[in-house]
């Protein structure tokens, strides 16, 4: 758990063992915005899914706020496991994807992310394993993984595409991205 801050002095992180009883306590945390993350090494080759969180029984897709100098109790975490998966394929157009540019592939499922992600090969091609039942959002994005002068033309936009996924099962989604040079630049 850590609070949601881009800023390295308001960020914190914790982490805690969930006992048998499925209870866990996160201590030394900041005030502030603060998101649950599920890793699991008893299981490494299949992931649970962070599905939901509550605290008193209200959805927290938001983040949970830790005030000053309080506790917080009474927080519910949702977890499942899936076998879906998302084959997917990146064709460019009007040129190749520069050096300096990089693909990401991320799943979002309520406008969060969904803790499944992947980075397309050379080729385009993705695959997202463990994917729990239900409607999500693919979202591609390409971008410059460092800052780069002119003249290469502004990187396109992300992209999403929205998908429905069954245990069992697999979903093919493919992305065209157009490099033509947009107006604007950077």
């Amino acid at each position: 758990m850590r609070p949601a801050s881009n800023s390295p002095a308001n960020t914190s992180t914790g982490s805690a063992l969930v006992a048998a009883d499925g209870s866990f306590q996160i201590g030394g945390l900041r005030p502030g915005k603060a998101t649950l993350y599920l890793y699991s090494s008893v299981y490494p080759n299949r992931r649970p899914s962070l599905t939901r969180v509550e605290r008193d029984g209200v959805d927290q897709a938001r983040g949970i706020d830790i005030p000053p100098g309080q506790s917080i109790s009474n927080v519910q975490v949702f977890i499942s496991y899936g076998t879906g998966s998302i084959r997917g394929t990146v064709k460019f157009e009007n040129g190749s994807l520069p050096p300096e540019m990089r693909m990401s592939a991320n799943l979002y499922r309520n406008g969060r992310f969904a803790g499944r992600g992947a980075q397309p090969d050379a080729r385009g091609r993705f695959l997202i394993n463990d994917i729990p039942p239900g409607n999500y959002e693919v979202h591609l994005s390409v971008a410059f993984a460092v800052p780069t002068p002119r003249p290469y033309p502004r990187p396109p936009s992300y992209q999403k595409q929205f998908v429905t996924v069954a245990d069992d099962t697999e979903v093919e989604v493919m992305f065209t991205v157009d490099l033509k040079p947009r107006e604007g630049g950077p």
